[in-house]
């Protein structure tokens, strides 16, 4: 358990990667250090390839890794939602 934001901080200070679903939690990646891998887990469907939700909302932890010289990659994944169509 993290007794401070500087204890979140430091985590995120010595990843050399991170690796999460897409969402707030991802804006953490603004304490990585330069070089660090990003790898975020976006809901998309794969019918189509459009990933969810359209829009900046799903580029912004993309921009954001490349204006802090961080390495970023997509997995497109299926929801649970669309497997059960």
């Amino acid at each position: 358990r993290f007794k401070s934001q500087d204890d979140v901080v430091a985590l995120f200070l010595d990843a050399a990667i991170v690796i999460g679903p897409h969402g707030g939690a991802m804006y953490n990646v603004f304490f990585c250090a330069d070089g660090a891998s990003i790898v975020e887990l976006m809901p998309t469907d794969l019918r189509s390839g459009v990933t969810q939700p359209r829009g900046l909302p799903h580029n912004i932890i993309w921009h954001s890794s490349v204006m802090l010289g961080l390495d970023y990659w997509r997995i497109p994944l299926q929801s649970a939602r669309q497997t059960e169509d």
